[in-house]
C-alpha cells in the first residue's frame, strides 16, 4: 500500500481566509445596478442558429491560438512569433470527485463526481471570445485507488480510464470551437479525505485534489500536516504526482491545441508553516522535468505562495525551462489600493525574472463568484484593466459554471460582466 500518513505536525491548527471554493451550487444573486448591459451581437461563427445558447451569437474575438505557443522575454508568442495575450476562463466540473462521475446538473459544493460541461459551453465560450481555457482535472479523479507494486517493486498505477477520456472528450469539445487548453493539476480543500469544511459559500462536504487513498487521518484538523507533508515530500508522495503529470503530458503531448500546463495549483501555507517549507524550487524542478520529457512544446506556469503580508515570497527565481509563464491568483475585493498593490508586486517580479505574467483565477471582485459582490465592481475592473494591458498580463475568468460567470439558469453571462472583458480582446 503506497499511503501517506501524515505525522503529527505542530503545523497543524487554522490558517488564512480559505480560497474561493469550486462551489457547484445553485445560488442566489442580489440584483445590484450596473453601468452597462451586455449589448447583442449577430453572426453564428460557424455554429447553427438552432443549436446556439441564446447569448451565443459572435461578438468581439480575442486572437486565435492556432499552435503551440512560446515565450521570449514577457511576451507569450503564437507559432507565427506574434506577441498574444492569454484571454482565459475557467472550466472546473471535471474537478470534483474521487473517480466516480456525478450525476447530470451541477454538483452541489463538491459533494458529486466529476462531470462533463454543458456541451453549449464550447461554443460560448469561443462565441464571446475568448482564445483559451484553463481546464481544471484532479489526481484524485486521475488515480482513485493506489498503486501496486509491481515486480520490480516500482509502483504500477491504475489511472481511470473513464475519466482520462472525459478529459480527451472535454479537450476535443474546446479544441473543435478553436479553443486551446491549459491544463490545470488543481486542489481545493486539499483532498476529498477532508469533509464538512467550512468555506464562504457555507459548507463543503468534501476537498478535491489529492486522492483520499493518501490518507489515513480525515479529520479537518489534520489538512495541514497533509498540506505540509506533500511540499516536503514525506513518504514520497510527489512521485505519484509526477507520474500523474507523466500521464497526461505524454496524452496530449502530439496535440498543439494543449499549449500549457500549470504544474502545482495554489501552493499556498494558509499560514500554517514558513513559505520556504513549500521548497517550491524543487518541487517545479521536478515536475517541469517530468512534463517537458513527455511534451517539449508546452509552456510550464509556476506559482508561488500566496501574496505575503509579513513573509517573504516562496521562490527566489523562475524554474529553470524555457517558455515558463509565472502565475498568480487574484481574489481581491477592490482595486485601489489591494488589488494594484499585489499585482504591482507581481508585475515587479515578472520584470526582474523577464518571464510573461497570468492571473489565471479572476472573479471580478466578487461579481464572477457566488458571493456578495462589491457593488464597485464595474469601476474597479475599469482601473485594473488597463493596468493589465499596459503591463501585458493576460488573465482567466473565475469560473465558466457554478454560480460564477454565468448568470442564474446557467447559460447566459452575468449582466454587463461580458462587455468590458470584450473591450479588452
Amino acid at each position: 500500500m503506497f499511503a501517506f500518513v501524515p505525522k503529527a505536525s505542530a503545523t497543524s491548527g487554522t490558517g488564512q481566509r480559505p480560497r474561493r471554493d469550486r462551489a457547484e451550487g445553485t445560488l442566489r444573486l442580489i440584483a445590484l445596478g450596473v453601468a452597462f448591459l451586455m449589448s447583442a451581437c449577430t453572426g453564428t461563427h460557424g455554429v447553427a442558429r438552432d443549436q446556439r445558447s441564446p447569448q451565443a451569437s459572435q461578438g468581439p474575438q480575442s486572437p486565435r491560438i492556432r499552435g503551440w505557443l512560446h515565450t521570449s522575454g514577457r511576451q507569450i508568442l503564437d507559432a507565427d512569433n506574434r506577441p498574444l495575450r492569454l484571454f482565459s476562463i475557467n472550466l472546473s466540473p471535471l474537478s470534483s470527485g474521487q473517480g466516480a462521475p456525478g450525476p447530470e446538473g451541477l454538483a452541489l459544493y463538491g459533494c458529486t463526481g466529476w462531470r462533463l460541461p454543458d456541451p453549449l459551453a464550447y461554443q460560448n465560450i469561443e462565441a464571446w471570445g475568448f482564445n483559451s481555457v484553463r481546464l481544471i482535472i484532479s489526481w484524485s479523479n486521475l488515480e482513485p485507488t493506489p498503486p501496486s507494486a509491481g515486480v520490480d517493486g516500482q509502483p504500477e498505477h491504475r489511472y481511470n480510464q473513464e475519466y482520462a477520456q472525459a478529459i480527451d472528450q472535454e479537450i476535443k469539445g474546446l479544441t473543435d470551437h478553436g479553443i486551446a487548453v491549459i491544463l490545470a493539476m488543481s486542489q481545493a480543500q486539499w483532498s476529498p479525505a477532508f469533509h464538512e469544511i467550512r468555506t464562504p459559500f457555507g459548507i463543503r462536504c468534501q476537498g478535491e485534489g489529492m486522492p483520499a487513498w493518501l490518507y489515513q487521518d480525515h479529520s479537518l484538523a489534520a489538512m495541514p500536516a497533509a498540506r505540509f507533508g506533500f511540499f516536503n515530500d514525506q513518504g514520497a508522495i510527489q512521485a505519484g504526482y509526477e507520474a500523474a503529470w507523466r500521464f497526461i503530458a505524454a496524452r496530449y503531448a502530439s496535440n498543439p491545441m494543449v499549449v500549457g500546463a500549470d504544474m502545482v495549483n495554489e501552493p499556498y501555507t494558509h499560514g500554517n508553516f514558513p513559505p520556504q517549507d513549500l521548497h517550491l524550487a524543487r518541487l517545479y524542478v521536478r515536475v517541469g522535468a517530468a512534463i517537458r520529457e513527455e511534451n517539449p512544446n508546452v509552456m510550464l506556469i509556476f506559482q508561488d505562495s500566496n501574496y505575503p503580508n509579513d513573509q517573504p515570497f516562496a521562490l527566489r527565481r523562475p524554474p529553470p525551462f524555457s517558455n515558463v509563464v509565472y502565475s498568480f491568483h487574484f481574489y481581491d475585493r477592490d482595486w485601489t489600493p489591494n488589488g494594484l498593490q499585489r499585482t504591482t508586486a507581481y508585475v515587479a517580479r515578472a520584470e526582474r525574472w523577464n518571464v510573461p505574467l497570468w492571473i489565471g483565477e479572476f472573479d471580478v471582485f466578487d461579481y464572477s463568484s457566488p458571493r456578495p459582490f462589491n457593488p464597485n465592481w464595474i469601476a474597479e475592473l475599469r482601473k485594473m484593466l488597463p493596468f493589465l494591458r499596459q503591463n501585458g498580463v493576460s488573465w482567466a475568468i473565475w469560473a465558466y459554471s457554478g454560480g460564477a460567470f454565468l448568470a442564474p439558469g446557467g447559460r447566459e453571462p452575468k449582466p454587463g460582466l461580458l462587455a468590458p472583458l470584450q473591450a479588452e480582446f
